[in-house]
């Protein structure tokens, strides 16, 4: 969403993921900064998130997004938007140890540019290679990840309306995205 300053963009962005993230845990977001072009972070305040799911398992929600601000361009007179430049979501069992994890850094020295998502050992029995494999996907927004949790990880949501929220703010977010 874009702002009339650098702050207030920073501020719409973290607002609204934070309502997101409000949909599974009570933690809160911060960013690290809202200076135009320079690469800045938005992090749980811990390290994880807490989650638990309708077995009564424990797991652990992992979130980074990296992101710039981007200066107020002609056809948005006077409006700072951010843009997501990479992310890292991950789910943790409850010895955090890794089960699935999404991840996006097109800016990293790696060789994996593109969106993929890794399953990991706490996934269940699998073949050795599986954990190392980058498998390629669509870039994935914050939302779908959320959604994804609830779905199939059958996460216990933090709120009635959690389907409803994540919806409305991933509708949101593909309008006004910027990758």
């Amino acid at each position: 969403m874009p702002g009339k300053t650098p702050f207030e963009a920073v501020r719409e962005y973290r607002d609204s993921l934070q309502q997101s993230l409000s949909c599974l845990s009570r933690r809160i977001l911060r960013t690290s900064g809202c200076e135009p072009n320079a690469l800045h972070e938005v992090v749980l305040s811990q390290p994880t998130a807490q989650l638990i799911t309708r077995n009564q398992e424990i797991l652990h929600l992992t979130f980074v997004q990296a992101f710039s601000i981007i200066e107020p361009l002609w056809s948005l007179p006077f409006r700072f938007k951010v843009r997501t430049r990479a992310y890292w979501y991950g789910l943790e069992d409850r010895h955090h140890t890794e089960i699935v994890a999404f991840h996006w850094h097109p800016e990293d020295t790696s060789a994996i540019g593109f969106p993929h998502f890794h399953l990991r050992q706490a996934a269940g029995q699998f073949r050795p290679e599986l954990g190392k494999i980058h498998f390629r996907t669509d870039r994935f927004a914050f939302e779908e990840f959320c959604l994804l949790l609830i779905e199939e990880f059958r996460v216990i949501p933090d709120r009635d309306d959690a389907k409803e929220v994540l919806e409305k703010n991933l509708k949101l977010f593909k309008q006004h995205k910027t990758w």
